[in-house]
This record gives structure tokens, C-alpha cells and sequence, in this order.
């Protein structure tokens, strides 16, 4: 005997068989052939319209995915225009960007008159060690 498939279109394709069979030769099966003939169109309805639904889903679900995507990208190009306009307005360095959500770049030591960090010596960190480049990585 042949195994009944699990995938719903084998599994379709099988009851489509079925039906046009007895279908076909109703005489030859006796009584018990129409009762099993509109339980196994029923059935086989069922099971198409929920192959249909899944497969409509799952375009839904990508049709959703793909608008989460392209609304993200939208709204990633927009924060990145604010973003820009707001450090046009008020440069990098302003304390009052972390009020937009920014942070403030510190100044560099570019001036000589002592660090960045409030306290600091303006003096650069020892060598961490290394070779005389400054590369710290294994050979």
C-alpha cells in the first residue's frame, strides 16, 4: 500500500486522484462510496483553502517585511538629515546636543593649552608597549 504524503500538495494531489476514482466508479464501490466522496471533498476543500490562506500569508508577510524595510530606510535617511542639520546649526562641540540625543565631540589637544578632559595633564598615556611604530599586535 502506498503511503499517504504529509505535504498538503502531494497530500492534494492524492485526494484529487481519490475523488475522480470514485468518482468514476461509484456502481462498482457500493453505498458507503457516496458518503466518502463528500467527505473526502470536504476535507480536500479544506485543505486547499488553508494552503491558499498560508501561502497568502506568507506574501502578506513579506510584503510587510519588505514596507518595514523601506520605512526604516526612510526613517534612517531622515534621523541622519536631522542629525546633520542640527550639528550644521550648532557645530559638534555644543553642550546642548545631548538635548536632541547627540553627543558633543570632545575638543582634540590641537591648541597645546592642556587636555581635553577637565583635570587632565594634556600629557599623552604611556606606551602601552609594543614595537617603536606603536603596533601592539603579535608578529
Amino acid at each position: 500500500m502506498k503511503n499517504i504524503p504529509s505535504r498538503p500538495a502531494l497530500l492534494l494531489a492524492l485526494m484529487d486522484s481519490l475523488i475522480s476514482g470514485c468518482s468514476k466508479h461509484q456502481a462498482a464501490l457500493g453505498a458507503g462510496s457516496v458518503d466518502l466522496l463528500a467527505m473526502l471533498t470536504v476535507e480536500r476543500d479544506s485543505l486547499r483553502s488553508a494552503l491558499v490562506n498560508r501561502t497568502e500569508s506568507a506574501g502578506i508577510a513579506e510584503s510587510a517585511t519588505q514596507i518595514l524595510n523601506r520605512e526604516r530606510d526612510d526613517a534612517t535617511l531622515a534621523t541622519r538629515k536631522g542629525r546633520d542639520f542640527v550639528y550644521a546649526q550648532l557645530g559638534k562641540h555644543d553642550t546642548r546636543l545631548v538635548e536632541f540625543g547627540l553627543d558633543s565631540l570632545r575638543r582634540r589637544n590641537g591648541t597645546g593649552n592642556g587636555s581635553s578632559v577637565p583635570g587632565g595633564s594634556g600629557e599623552s598615556p604611556p606606551d602601552a608597549g609594543g614595537n617603536e611604530n606603536g603596533d601592539n599586535t603579535q608578529p
